[in-house]
């Protein structure tokens, strides 16, 4: 490692660090490869289960339905066949039952092995990715080329962000200052980057999840295991060199985009979720980076305290405790309560570089750790992966890099401005999943305060590139059942800067009203009663049922418990608390 040492270029140092490593797994593969291996001839693979025995019988089995085919009037042919038939079947999955049996008990308590292993007895499906064979264009044509079929992809995936900013704009907004949409954000103090050592990153590396892909030629995680003694003293000079000189390595800057299909029509971009796959250094080096700048900000209370996605030990369950808790306080005190139930659209893809880059500075982030994250989100590269074909390589100029480590923690500090907005009721988000709840006794007075929240909250989004999914945003009345003073409007509207709000036939862009709404993951109607989500449970968990019936005689109680703790009590104790 004498020459990576000497580097002072943080590129030149990771290309020599790759070269090394490809070139001891090259010497590697190639002496393994000349080791003979006995070839396996045989045309068709039996299962692990199925013996010398079984085979024999397999082929009386057939003989015997020959025969019976050739006398198809001879009863007793038939009746043989049948007893002969069942009796083999019962022995194929007594067989296949001890099978699976052994193979748990011999598993070493090792998770991975035993789900792997339940999977294919219970038969459970494995979501393997689509073929996409044809993709509508923007033209109107059909595309069926799987080249160009993913160069679509990657544009539509790279340009959301400047196409929402640009709507943003269209529509017009009301400006504001930086300061008064970033009320409360600023820290004086500006952070320090401590070194790195060596034992940091070996210790991340063990933690690092037990899978051996193989990314553009660099470290999978179970080479990464293996040599991390090896290889973390030369891991902490190239990441010290990134925290003195404020650059990103731009070979951590590309990542591979698969399109996962959601629902509806399957030749739309817009019915795909791109997963993004980066590489494991490169994450290395983001913890390395994130665990600083979470204990400066932590340190200095920079956080809303209704942020509850992607912080330390808040979950799901503290954002549902705190709605759940100021509905049912305002409804105990004969108030009404309006929470307004707010989607994103693209939340994370639409983040503006040049306002996160002022908002890190404005909190602390400055001089050489601002550079750093600069170098982080700027000059980006992505291709996506489709059929086994690559599309070209795109610049990203929008968004918080996605699959990335750092890329949550940017977007709640881009975000906290929101949830110190002066608004007369309460904001609460986990991460882009946002509900203002408002409340007053006078209904009037209540619709009053929910618009002219929502609109200050749709300003605060539009000044901030961020836009809101009408179609998926609602509002929910929530009362005592037996108060039939409900509201007199199922709409709240969001006027634009252009709009005469004297005009009858006023088109902005409103929110409806519904009786019930799903709230991550917790089904809340009206009245807060949990009908709906019951309902919703009992269908999720139905579909558990065939899976128990192929376990019974496989696992073992303790198993059989464990089975059904993971994949039933985990989604009907969710929220129990709240209900």
């Amino acid at each position: 490692w004498n020459t990576l040492f000497d580097s002072k270029k943080v590129d030149t140092s990771v290309d020599i660090f790759n070269n090394k490593i490809n070139d001891l797994i090259l010497a590697s593969t190639n002496y393994h490869s000349n080791i003979k291996r006995r070839n396996n001839n045989k045309k068709c693979k039996l299962k692990p289960w199925i013996s010398v025995g079984l085979i024999t019988s397999i082929r009386v089995r057939k003989k015997m339905y020959n025969k019976m085919r050739r006398q198809p009037l001879n009863t007793h042919f038939k009746r043989c066949f049948i007893i002969y038939r069942n009796l083999l079947n019962n022995l194929i999955k007594s067989g296949r039952n001890s099978y699976y049996k052994t193979q748990i008990e011999l598993s070493d308590n090792n998770p991975k092995k035993v789900w792997d292993l339940i999977k294919l007895a219970s038969y459970t499906k494995v979501n393997k990715q689509i073929i996409i064979r044809e993709i509508n264009h923007e033209s109107g044509r059909i595309i069926n080329n799987s080249k160009d079929i993913a160069n679509i992809f990657n544009s539509f995936f790279v340009n959301v962000g400047s196409n929402i900013a640009s709507n943003i704009r269209e529509d017009g907004f009301i400006y504001k200052t930086f300061e008064e949409l970033n009320h409360n954000c600023h820290i004086e103090k500006s952070i320090f980057l401590s070194p790195i050592d060596p034992m940091e990153i070996s210790s991340m590396i063990m933690k690092c999840k037990d899978f051996s892909s193989y990314y553009e030629g660099l470290l999978s995680n179970t080479i990464l295991k293996k040599t991390s003694i090896n290889i973390s003293l030369p891991l902490s000079i190239i990441f010290n060199k990134c925290f003195s000189t404020g650059e990103f390595p731009s070979s951590f800057k590309k990542s591979i985009v698969i399109p996962i299909y959601k629902t509806e029509d399957i030749r739309s971009c817009n019915n795909y979720r791109p997963i993004t796959l980066t590489l494991t250094i490169a994450k290395l080096l983001e913890k390395c980076i994130k665990t600083r700048l979470v204990n400066f900000l932590n340190g200095h209370k920079f956080f809303n305290e209704n942020q509850f996605g992607f912080r330390n030990n808040l979950s799901t369950n503290d954002a549902l405790y705190c709605a759940t808790k100021f509905i049912y306080d305002n409804l105990d005190l004969k108030k009404h309560v309006i929470g307004i139930f707010l989607d994103l659209k693209k939340a994370f893809d639409s983040v503006d570089h040049n306002l996160l880059l002022k908002k890190l500075e404005y909190c602390g982030i400055r001089g050489v750790p601002l550079k750093l994250l600069e170098s982080f989100i700027s000059n980006r590269y992505q291709k996506v992966k489709i059929n086994d074909v690559y599309s070209d390589d795109l610049l990203v100029n929008y968004s918080v890099p996605q699959g990335t480590v750092l890329g949550p923690l940017l977007f709640i500090i881009y975000i906290n401005g929101l949830l110190n907005l002066n608004l007369g009721g309460k904001v609460l988000c986990f991460a882009d999943d946002t509900v203002f709840l408002v409340s007053n006794s006078c209904l009037n007075n209540l619709k009053h305060e929910a618009n002219i929240g929502i609109n200050l909250i749709k300003n605060w989004l539009d000044n901030n590139s961020l836009q809101l999914n009408f179609t998926k945003s609602n509002f929910v009345h929530f009362r005592i059942k037996n108060n039939n003073n409900n509201l007199n409007f199922d709409k709240l509207i969001l006027h634009t800067v252009f709009c005469k709000r004297k005009v009858n036939n006023c088109v902005c862009p409103i929110i409806n009203k519904t009786s019930s709404v799903k709230y991550l993951g917790i089904h809340l109607d009206e009245f807060l009663k949990w009908n709906v989500h019951i309902d919703k449970l009992i269908k999720s968990v139905r579909k558990f049922f065939y899976v128990f019936k192929c376990l019974k005689n496989i696992l073992t109680v303790n198993f059989k418990t464990t089975v059904y703790k993971s994949l039933v009590q985990s989604i009907v104790s969710y929220g129990i608390a709240f209900r």
